[in-house]
């Protein structure tokens, strides 16, 4: 028999600015909450959250990284059943969309599907460094959920979230 997952509901980006040296300022830009779709439950969601924005500013020497951590998904009560453990939560940051800085350049953490990376725990999504004054650099993360064939039909949600260091 097959039962289908309702919407796996709003992948709610949350906006966490890590500690900077004075010299420079950091910011992250997350897009507010993401529609991830539906799955098949025991199948595989895959889906795009939108364009995340890592920036720092600075003299000499910008950088700016971005890390990535994922919650569990749950429905309902949230009791095993209703719960996806974010150990079947893997994320790639795929290229940069779009890049400003003067002499730099953006490296993503995972820049294909081949290198996903459990966001478990904490994991480099991108990084971005410009000789002078300011390094900007923008990707489009793909989310990709293994639903257990013990999950229950529901809309899911959890929380990714992006800070810079």
């Amino acid at each position: 028999m097959l039962r289908r997952l309702g919407a796996l509901g709003a992948a709610v980006a949350v906006l966490l600015v890590g500690l900077a040296p004075p010299s420079r300022a950091a910011s992250v830009a997350v897009p507010g909450n993401a529609n991830l779709g539906n799955a098949s439950i025991g199948g595989t969601l895959t889906a795009q959250l939108g364009s995340v924005t890592a920036s720092a500013g600075g003299i000499l020497g910008v950088q700016v990284t971005a890390n990535v951590v994922c919650s569990d998904f749950k429905t309902g009560s949230g009791s095993a059943a209703e719960t996806i453990s974010k150990n079947n939560v893997f994320y790639w940051s795929g290229p940069a969309t779009a890049f400003a800085g003067l002499v730099g350049n953006g490296t993503p953490g995972q820049p294909t599907s081949a290198d996903q990376v459990s966001c478990a725990t904490s994991q480099e999504a991108f990084q971005g460094q410009a000789l002078l004054f300011s390094v900007s650099v923008t990707w489009n993360p793909t989310i990709v959920i293994h639903l257990p064939a013990s999950a229950v039909q529901g809309t899911y949600t959890g929380t990714v979230t992006h800070m810079v260091l």
